[in-house]
């Protein structure tokens, strides 16, 4: 949901300077924005479903379900009284510890020699990406 979350500001920024320039896009974007709105209220939805439907596994494992459907709840939670500055700062947090998980791990298969590497040599990169973009956008609210 939190992906969805950030997708939805994206779409909404881009739908305000579609607007701002008069873009012949204006509508597409605009679809595009209630699609991802739609997405996101079915997947609260979808939570809500999971957290309302009594357990039929053994107590162990219900107790772990209802303990991480809490702490996705909290998180939800805590996320919508966050900043968009908060969020992107945290985002940047999560993305710079997955990099450096998935550069161990490349570095890993390549000294074992796996059938792997390529795929987590293109993991490394999109994370490289993702973490860039992330940091640009944080930079804008401190030019």
């Amino acid at each position: 949901m939190v992906a969805l979350e950030g997708r939805i500001e994206k779409a909404k920024a881009k739908l305000d300077e579609a607007r701002a320039s008069e873009s012949e896009h204006v509508n597409a974007l605009q679809a595009g924005l209630e699609k991802l709105q739609n997405k996101l209220l079915d997947a609260q939805q979808q939570l809500n479903t999971v957290t309302a439907q009594p357990s039929t596994a053994d107590d162990d494992s219900a107790d772990a379900a209802s303990s991480a459907i809490a702490r996705a709840q909290a998180r939800v939670a805590e996320l919508a009284s966050m900043s968009e500055e908060d969020k992107l700062r945290e985002t940047v947090t999560s993305l710079k510890s997955r990099l450096e998980k998935a550069r161990i791990k490349l570095r890993e298969a390549e000294a074992e020699r796996s059938e792997h590497v390529d795929s987590l040599r293109t993991a490394v990169e999109k994370l490289q990406v993702r973490l860039t973009e992330a940091e640009q956008q944080l930079a804008e609210y401190h030019p």
